[in-house]
C-alpha cells in the first residue's frame, strides 16, 4: 500500500511539473509575442510626441498612452518571470492565473 501511495504521489508531483512548464512555456510566448507590437507602439508614440509641445492637450494625451503602455510593459516582463502559478476563481464555473498572487510568490 505505501509503495502504491509514494508511486501514485510521484505521479502527481510529475504531472503537476509539466503543467507548470507547459503555463510557464505558454507565458513565455504570449510575453515575447507581445513585446513585439508593444515596442513599435511605444516608438511610434514617441516620434508622434514630438510633433508637439509639452505643453499641449495632444501631447498630454499620449503621456497617458504611454503610461498605459509602460504598464502592459511591466505586466509582459513579469509574465515572462512567472514561476509558480496560483490560481483563483473567475466566474463559478472556472479557474484563473492570480497575476499578483502569483508573481508575489516570486
Amino acid at each position: 500500500m505505501a509503495v502504491t501511495t509514494g508511486f501514485l504521489q510521484d505521479r502527481q508531483k510529475a504531472h503537476a511539473r509539466e503543467k507548470l512548464e507547459s503555463i510557464k512555456a505558454l507565458a513565455g510566448t504570449v510575453a515575447h509575442e507581445m513585446n513585439s507590437p508593444l515596442f513599435v507602439a511605444m516608438g511610434n508614440l514617441e516620434l508622434l510626441q514630438d510633433d508637439f509641445e509639452q505643453d499641449s492637450e495632444p501631447y498630454r494625451e499620449m503621456e497617458g498612452i504611454k503610461s498605459n503602455l509602460n504598464k502592459l510593459k511591466t505586466l509582459v516582463k513579469r509574465i515572462s518571470q512567472l514561476e509558480e502559478v496560483v490560481t483563483r476563481d473567475y466566474d463559478g464555473t472556472s479557474r484563473i492565473v492570480d497575476l499578483d498572487k502569483s508573481f508575489s510568490a516570486l
